[in-house]
């Protein structure tokens, strides 16, 4: 009971410190809202979809509401307007929002190249610029806008950058250097305004040291070399001179380590003097010969084949080419005698791997014939090699193994005398059971995400059913999740700017899920939610150890966030 009262004491001290600042998307009937982790909603306000994207800062969200979209911070909405399309934030700094075009580029079509140059040049789509509390600080806006450095301390925080340096074009195709104050949160400079041609050197930048560029102000200017360098926590530019080169001294000690730098000879190579005799030319060096090495040996020559097994008139040939002499060689190949009344029918499955290996020869398997004889199945694996027709199905698999070369099973079944249901388990080239021929399906593809049936397998997990149960097993048998779930199953369904990539659980009416289709106890979510879960997000929100899960509707649709105790942000009207 103690126990039990600590664990539970644990849950509600974590579920009050992530409510202190944690917001969610909270769904009332049709419409979502703002809550906080408890569920309870910091604002009326409310829209018609609230999106989260992990990569932004905590407490951002963007929204659509009717013909708007915007981005809100905790419920207050920042920007809104019905131009924009995605949005970005650098955190404690600037909004970026795109600006979707009016026009649609596969449906226009041009008389001469100046309506080209007249359309690409339009005032139409590109990127606004805004500050943290939503306002526009060039309404023009730009075609192009790039991050490029920060530098300075923040007054309001030492670890917070002060300036922030962005390369931005116009829609008259003049380029500018841009620093936006952080702090003040305005443009505080223009380094370069409406340039006719700027071009940073990305390969002489020396982060927090200098940038350098080559600029023109017109187009009849010759381009002039410049600097871009850090004076007194601020950007500055200069004229490009010997002195501040990226080839000099001061570029060297940014781009490398001076303990590295000057007065190690790593990398230098080692001067030879005769005090250091040169050390022996490998290989060219004797040793001294055994007293029976004089005796000499036959030289073996290895033969290299390769063997295809051909079918022509319901008979089996094998087809054997030695590589070395280009010449092939056909042979009726006989089978076992099969009981009276019964005759084999063949199917060829590609295959291309090597059966035999040794000193003396190497044979590449080109294919592998299943066989029936009567309602059995067997398989020749090779000239030397077959299974008998024993079983109601085979199938050949090559499992990944990269200590073992990737050995060759096959996954078999019988009927069941009672039942005549099929029983599935798995067995090696020798016929020997390596999974028991008991499981009601033994299924290697179903968990892979892109479903692919191919002859070597790389999935870790396989699907297994028993007692009309399904759980998970590695390639070689060892159960990691029991079979006690109603489904398993891969997600299939994708969400931008969420982790979609798991397996989806059913138990009882309810879902739950395994995180990165791995199986450590934490990385298991019982079925506790009453709906399919679509993505989740690890860490949301930057906080450590805090998951939040997407749920899904009938339809596929996204209804609802949850919390991993299965609590629900959502409520009818």
């Amino acid at each position: 009971m103690k126990q039990l009262i600590q664990s539970g004491l644990c849950l509600l001290f974590t579920i009050q410190a992530f409510s202190q600042d944690v917001t969610v998307p909270y769904r009332i009937g049709n419409v979502f809202g703002i809550s906080d982790y408890n569920g309870k909603l910091i604002r009326k306000k409310t829209y018609d979809k609230i999106n989260y994207n992990r990569k932004m800062p905590k407490g951002y969200f963007t929204f659509s509401d009717k013909d708007q979209k915007g981005i809100t911070f905790n419920g207050k909405t920042l920007v809104s307007g019905p131009d924009y399309g995605e949005f970005g934030v650098e955190k404690n700094k600037f909004i970026v929002a795109e600006i979707r075009s009016k026009h649609s580029e596969g449906e226009l079509k041009f008389k001469n190249k100046t309506d080209f140059v007249n359309y690409q040049n339009r005032r139409d789509g590109g990127y606004a610029l805004f500050n943290l509390k939503g306002e526009n600080l060039y309404p023009d806006n730009f075609k192009k806008l790039q991050p490029v450095d920060t530098t300075g301390v923040s007054s309001k925080d030492p670890k917070r950058s002060r300036y922030a340096l962005l390369a931005a074009t116009t829609f008259d195709k003049r380029y500018s250097l841009v620093v936006y104050d952080c702090d003040k949160q305005k443009i505080s400079d223009w380094l370069l305004k409406d340039y006719y041609k700027v071009n940073l050197e990305r390969d002489s930048y020396v982060p927090g040291k200098s940038i350098s560029l080559k600029a023109a102000k017109e187009q009849q200017d010759a381009a002039t070399a410049m600097q871009i360098y850090y004076r007194d926590g601020k950007f500055a530019i200069r004229p490009l001179t010997t002195e501040y080169s990226p080839n000099g001294k001061e570029a060297r000690e940014g781009r490398y380590d001076t303990e590295y730098g000057s007065g190690s000879r790593l990398g230098r190579g080692t001067e030879v003097t005769n005090e250091v005799p040169l050390p022996p030319a490998y290989g060219n060096v004797k040793q001294p010969m055994e007293a029976d090495s004089d005796i000499p040996k036959e030289k073996v020559v290895k033969k290299y084949l390769n063997h295809a097994f051909e079918i022509k008139d319901g008979k089996l040939f094998l087809v054997e080419r030695n590589t070395a002499v280009k010449e092939s060689q056909t042979t009726a190949f006989l089978m076992p005698p099969t009981p009276a009344g019964k005759n084999y029918s063949f199917e060829s499955i590609k295959y291309g791997y090597d059966v035999v290996d040794t000193n003396e020869k190497r044979i590449n398997q080109k294919n592998l014939i299943r066989f029936k004889s009567g309602d059995q199945y067997g398989m020749l694996i090779s000239q030397e090699l077959i299974i008998p027709a024993q079983y109601d199905s085979i199938v050949p698999l090559r499992i990944y193994d990269s200590g073992r070369g990737n050995p060759l099973y096959f996954i078999v079944a019988t009927k069941d005398n009672m039942s005549q249901k099929l029983n599935f388990g798995l067995i090696d080239i020798n016929g020997k059971p390596i999974i028991p021929i008991q499981y009601e399906e033994l299924d290697p593809y179903v968990l892979k995400y892109s479903g692919d049936r191919e002859l070597t397998d790389y999935n870790k997990n396989w699907r297994f059913k028993k007692n009309g149960k399904y759980g998970v097993m590695k390639p070689l048998g060892e159960i990691v999740l029991p079979a006690e779930y109603d489904e398993i199953e891969m997600n299939k369904k994708d969400f931008w700017y969420h982790q979609d990539d798991f397996l989806s659980l059913k138990k009882e009416g309810l879902y739950g899920l395994i995180i990165d289709k791995n199986f450590k106890e934490q990385n298991i979510i019982p079925p506790v939610f009453p709906y399919k879960v679509g993505f989740f997000d690890r860490n949301y929100q930057k906080q450590d150890g805090l998951y939040l899960f997407g749920l899904l509707d009938s339809e596929g649709k996204f209804m609802c966030y949850a919390r991993k105790d299965g609590f629900l942000y959502q409520k009818e009207k």
